[in-house]
């Protein structure tokens, strides 16, 4: 037991020690240049999705979906959502053709949606709240929702439906 607390000590000690030598400091003459340095490659800023070797931009995680809270109801669906944005990045939104979102907002501003492999918004970074809704004649039996989001909370006709069911 004794052995393994302190392999287990070790082991926390050089991940520590990573973690400070992976942070990199800029000498302060240097800093105005970053921008220009990173430009186009703002996405090294995100975190490094665990396994990848970091070459690409979908190697990071640049986005962070907050809960994606779904109401829906016989007219249509509303659903609102909080996003961390680490760099410049695409959100896909619920929906797909059919059922497109309209009067999309981001922070209480007008958004264009456009088709990026399904509706999709460009956010800076920064933290945002985005509101949409999707309107429908008939209720459709499925609404696309991107895996991404893996909090949803759902209420159709008012009332809370749980699990959610995501296949």
């Amino acid at each position: 037991m004794r052995a393994f607390l302190f392999r287990l000590g070790w082991l926390v000690c050089l991940l520590v020690v990573g973690i400070v030598h992976a942070q990199s400091n800029v000498p302060t003459p240097l800093e105005p240049w970053r921008a220009w340095v990173l430009k186009g490659q703002e996405f090294r800023a995100c975190p490094l999705i665990a396994g990848h070797a970091g070459n690409v931009p979908e190697d990071f995680v640049c986005a962070w979906p907050g809960m994606l809270a779904l109401d829906a109801d016989a007219t249509g669906a509303s659903f609102g959502q909080h996003w961390k944005v680490d760099a410049e990045s695409w959100i896909t939104l619920p929906g797909e053709a059919e059922h497109w979102p309209q009067q999309v907002t981001i922070d209480g501003q007008p958004a264009a949606v456009v088709d990026h492999a399904g509706p999709a918004l460009r956010l800076a970074a920064g933290n945002h709240e985005m509101r949409a809704r999707i309107d429908w004649r008939e209720r459709p039996q499925t609404l696309r929702v991107p895996q991404a989001m893996g909090l949803v909370t759902l209420h159709v006709d008012g009332k809370p439906v749980a699990p959610v069911q995501r296949d």
